[in-house]
């Protein structure tokens, strides 16, 4: 996580902060100490490949096969964390951080 996003996040910092998502970065997550946590599953299945084909557009950041930038990689990655939860595709975060208010 982001010391500095969660610093800058702070709910007295933010008004109108409700909730501290942190991304999986596929070449990054898996790198160093140990795999995050994520436990909120983001429905990607009807945009799955719209986001592809936008990836696709950053040809210095997309790889070729097996490396985990590559579109093929990125699809399977979607599928599984989507099997995880019962869905065709999915992203997952962690949440760091929620506020409810009320």
């Amino acid at each position: 996580m982001s010391l500095a996003a969660a610093v800058a996040a702070r709910p007295f910092s933010l008004p109108s902060f409700e909730r501290l998502l942190c991304y999986s970065v596929d070449t990054l997550t898996h790198a160093g100490s140990g795999a995050q946590q994520f436990n909120v599953y983001s429905d990607i299945t009807g945009t799955l490949e719209l986001k592809l084909r936008a990836m696709q557009v950053y040809e210095t950041e997309v790889r070729a096969y097996p490396h985990p930038r590559s579109v093929e990689a990125m699809r399977y990655a979607a599928m599984r964390n989507g099997a995880m939860v019962g869905l065709h595709a999915a992203e997952v975060f962690q949440s760091v951080l929620e506020v409810r208010k009320g």
